[in-house]
Formats: structure tokens, sequence, C-alpha cells
């Protein structure tokens, strides 16, 4: 295995950016009409001198709605406040009481600059913006009589329909990927194959793909990208990437095309290629050519066996695995097992455990949201979902706050539905998360079901409620909430009435730098944002931009990262304190008193 680098950059971005959103300040548009006011939509985002695309980071979009009167509307996911801003010239400022952010306003386009002191620009465009009309505009009617006649023009092109079949991308995929090149000390892994799982989803125009390694989890993803449906040759159409991330290192948009009709490996039925650059984030010298070589969850492999590979880059494309996993994945052939003691035991619970059935969660004038069955496969837990859209509008269906088992689960689900459509869809729980948690078997589940108008951010939610399932038949007070983990050296740092937060134990990541790995707990009836603010590390200011949220009676477990270069910047080899304030509130009412603010200290 090579290039095995843990979790992925986005999330890093991801929990800048979610920084970001909590200095975001106040100031407005005049009663005067200003061309100014309007809907601002995040584009891109920069750093390190790369662009992603804002759908990477943000999946629900990330939105500024600046209003008369002093008012302005954020709004990132399934989260919205409401603010106010001003403007000096072209110099935007939002402040608040404990920080600041400055960028540049003009002409319809934001520009949020080094956010955070991150590096990272935001980049926002009012895409209905109208420019004002000069008040020393001359009669037009009278410069019409005078004006030359206007040259003839060549008609505008006319955009070309998409033809893309969404059916054909959308799934589980398994293949392998190879480096077709490297250089540096990465040089001796060229054409070092490795076999690799993973899925591609669409909703509309824009989707996404993640693959990892075989015997590793989504957790682990080796490649991330957002993507966008295009033409290509044939009816299957063509993606693009948006951005993303390649074993830990950003990839920017346009990294790579992938049109199945234009490559060598188009004589095999339904295959992909895809071949980006990866390039060391520390060391310029260390760089590879990545391809993936995919096929569709499930096909069989043996007419690829038997394929005229000549004018293709390798002679053998077949995964290594295939004969000895993968057949018997699919059910096509027994595993070989060698040298193994004993039989691998089979997971404590299966598909038959689950006993959810048409459990109705709304149902009004609105929508329908209804739970159709559950069930266990090689990727996780998946809840089947029917929804309805009943308005005139198209409407969004998303859940937040998700919770297995007592404790938070990175679970994403998102569903665009068109007025008066219907939609199945699927909910997934991923292994990895059930891992992470300790568990195999969703029996609780918990988060809030929120519906809105997707198309205006400031309407009132149509459905905004919490609500707890138990998919296996169980209830509240049979449910087994697993212990918390302890560990050798753990600090108990706060535990009272409403709150416990503990520092488990401490890595050295070869990637993410310095690692501490916490346990969250939320005793309370709300929602809780945990963070660090004022951080130092041996008496050096360095911040890790941590933050985590909690649902109401919810534990989590979460990791605190530094990067490897803010301490080399500082001459740090080994830590002896790190110094911060914790500060505790209800992420869903930012007036409120903290749940709790102090200054404390960890020496591992």
């Amino acid at each position: 295995m090579f290039f095995r680098k843990k979790g992925d950059f986005m999330k890093k971005l991801i929990c800048i950016l979610l920084a970001l959103t909590m200095l975001l300040g106040l100031t407005a548009c005049g009663s005067e009409p200003d061309p100014n006011c309007g809907v601002y939509v995040a584009e891109s985002a920069t750093m390190m001198g790369v662009t992603v695309n804002v759908t990477s980071v943000f999946k629900g979009g990330f939105t500024l709605e600046l209003k008369k009167g002093g008012i302005a509307v954020l709004s990132y996911d399934d989260e919205t406040a409401r603010l106010k801003w001003s403007l000096d010239g072209d110099k935007f400022t939002a402040k608040a009481s404990d920080g600041e952010l400055t960028g540049t306003l003009s002409n319809g386009v934001m520009t949020l600059e080094n956010v955070l002191d991150s590096g990272m620009d935001l980049r926002l465009v009012n895409k209905d913006y109208v420019a004002p009309q000069d008040a020393g505009t001359k009669d037009t009617a009278k410069d019409e009589e005078t004006a030359e006649p206007a040259e003839t023009t060549e008609p505008a092109e006319t955009t070309e329909p998409l033809a893309f079949d969404e059916a054909w991308w959308t799934g589980k995929w398994y293949g392998w990927r190879v480096a077709t090149s490297a250089t540096g000390s990465l040089e001796e892994l060229a054409n070092k194959a490795w076999d690799v799982v993973g899925e591609i989803s669409f909703d509309g125009e824009q989707g996404e793909l993640r693959f990892w390694d075989y015997e590793e989890t989504e957790n682990d993803a080796v490649l991330t990208a957002a993507v966008r449906a295009g033409n290509g040759l044939t009816e299957s159409g063509s993606i693009s990437c948006l951005g993303g991330s390649l074993f830990g290192s950003i990839i920017p948009e346009g990294a790579f095309t992938v049109d199945p009709a234009a490559d060598p490996t188009s004589v095999i039925d339904h295959m992909i290629t895809i071949t980006a650059h990866y390039q060391d984030p520390d060391v310029a010298e260390d760089t590879a050519e990545i391809s993936f070589f995919l096929r569709p969850w499930g096909m069989e492999w043996e007419d690829v066996r038997e394929a005229d590979t000549s004018d293709m880059i390798y002679e053998d494309m077949m995964p290594i695995a295939y004969d000895d996993w993968y057949l018997a994945q699919i059910g096509k052939a027994p595993a070989k097992v060698e040298d193994e003691p004993e039989a691998t035991p089979a997971p404590a619970a299966a598909s038959g455990d689950y006993t959810i059935a048409d459990e109705v969660l709304v149902d009004d004038d609105n929508c329908t949201v209804t739970i159709l069955s559950a069930e266990k496969d090689d990727w996780g837990v998946k809840l089947k979902v029917y929804c309805e859209n009943k308005t005139d509008k198209t409407i969004r269906f998303t859940i937040g706050d998700a919770a297995v088992n007592g404790y938070m689960a990175d679970v994403f689900w998102l569903e665009d539905i068109s007025a008066g459509k219907k939609s199945n869809d699927e909910i997934s729980i991923s292994s990895s998360s059930l891992e992470k948690i300790g568990v195999t078997s969703v029996d609780e589940f918990f988060f809030t079901l929120r519906v809105y108008d997707s198309e205006d951010w400031s309407a009132d939610d149509l459905v905004k409620e919490r609500f707890t399932l138990y998919p296996t038949g169980l209830s509240a007070d049979t449910v087994k909430i697993p212990e918390r983990k302890t560990a050798s050296g753990e600090q108990v740092l706060l535990d009272n009435d409403d709150l416990c937060f503990v520092i488990l134990s401490t890595e050295n990541d070869d990637i993410w730098g310095y690692t501490l790995h916490a346990y969250l707990e939320n005793k309370t009836d709300k929602v809780l944002m945990y963070s660090w603010n004022n951080v130092s590390v041996n008496g050096f200011m360095i911040d890790p931009y941590w933050a985590s949220e909690v649902a109401p009676g919810m534990r989590s477990y979460s990791d605190i990262r530094f990067s490897n270069s803010d301490f080399e910047d500082n001459g740090i080899t080994e830590v002896e304190e790190i110094e911060f304030s914790l500060r505790v509130y209800d992420s869903e009412d930012w007036l409120a008193d903290n749940v709790y603010e102090d200054t404390l200290s960890y020496k591992p």
C-alpha cells in the first residue's frame, strides 16, 4: 500500500470555513435602493494558490444575502444566521465582538480575504447584480437618433443540451489504482497497484465520488472529489472534477475529466479511467500520476481477462484481489483462505435484524417523509426513505445532528425534489462511522430533519424537527449506549452537570501533525458547539481551528489537529503544555450566554 494518508484534507477546509461562520458580523443597505443588495453565492475557495469549487467544501452551498435596512442572511449547508454588514468604497467589513472579517465588494463580486489568517480566500457572486445608471447619462432616445448603425454580429452560440445518463454513473464501483509514473522518493512506487472500492452519486448536474483501498474504510479515502455532469462522445456523458483531495493533497477544479468513450479502455464494457496528478504538499520533488480503472460493483471481469489490451497502458488490466477477494464479496466464488487459524466471525448485525418498516415522519400539506426499511451491507447501514414534494416549488430534504446509539456520527443526506414530484432514496451510515463509535448495529438513530425552499434561503423552514428511530425494534430503555473509551494517561479537563471534556490520548500523525483524541459529552437539551480559542503550544500562539457540535444528550469522539508546519515554524519538537480557552455555547442561539468558557491547560 502506498500514499497511506488518514482522513481527508477537505475536512480541514470545512473546519476552517466553519470557524469563519462564527465570526461573521453585522451592517447594511440603507433605505435607498442599493445595487449591492442581493444574494451572494460562494463559487470558489482558494488556499495556497489552489482553487476548489465550494460544493466540495460545503455540500449545501454557502450564501450571504444582503437586504435593505441593515439585514443580511448567511446560509451554509443546513445552517442560517441573521447578520449586518458595512461597505466603505469597495472595502467590505464584517465585525463581531470576537473577531473581524475583511474583503472587497464591487460590481456584484465579493471576496473575503485571508479568512481567519488561514491564507484562504472565498469568492462570492451576485448573479442578479445590476449596475446603477450614471446620473449624467444622455437622453437615450436622442442618442438613438444620432447613433451610428450598429455593426451586425453573429448570433450567440446556443448551449448544447446536456446528454448525461445519471444512472450509468451512480452507484458503487470496484477496480484498482496504480502510479503510472512517479518522481522523487515516490519513484519506487511506480507501476505498483492496489484494489479500490468506492461510490459515485449525483444530485442533479453535480455529484461527488469517493474511493478507498479495499481493505480500508471510506474514512480513509484516497480520492474524493466534487464532480459536474457533462456531455461526452456517447449518451452516458462525462464527468469533470470541481475540486477534491488525492491522498490528502488538494486537487483543483479541472484536475480530471472522464469520458468513457474517449479512453482506450472504452472497448471494455462500463469501464472508466480517472487520472489525476499527485503533488506532495511538503516535498516538491515527490509527484505521481495516479490512475484508477473502475467498473460498477457486482460486474464480473472475465471479459477483461480475455480482452485485447494492446492499446491500453498495461497488458494485464485485472484487479489484483479480484479472484481472492472480490468474487466472494459478490457471491460468485469462495474467497481463498491461506494460513488463517480460523474463519473471520460474521458481523453481529445482519440485514434481517432491522425491523423498521413504513415509519411516517412527516405527512402534511407540504411534504411526506417515510422511512420504508433498513438493511446492512458491505458499506454500512442504509435506511430507505420515501419523500414527496406537495408544493409548487423545489424543496430540499436533509438531516443534521445525526447520532447513532448515543454518539455523533458522520451521516450526510440531501435530496432536492421538484414541485409535485416524489423520490425513493437512501440515508447511509458508513461502517467506518460505526467502527469509530464502537458498535455494529444501529439500534438508535437520532437526527434533525429539515425541509425548506432550496431557492429561497430566507424563507421559513417547512419542517425542522428532531426524530429518534429504533431500526432494530428496541426502545429507549433497551438500547445499550456504549461506555466511552478510556486510555492510559487520559485527562478529564471538565466534567459537570452540563458537560464533559476529556483528552484521551495524543499521536504524531505524519500528515495531519500533532493530534489530540478527545471525548465530548452534552448533558443538556440544547445543541452545543465546543470550540477552542486563544490557543498556545509551549507559549507560542497556534490555532488548530477546531470546533465540534454535539446534539442534546449525545456524546462524540473528535480529533484536534495541529499542522506540522506550525510546529516547525515555532521550533516545537515536543509538546510540553497546550493552553486554550474552551468555549461551549448554544449553536442555535448565538445571542444566548455561553454554557461554559474558561482557560484550561493540557500537559501530555
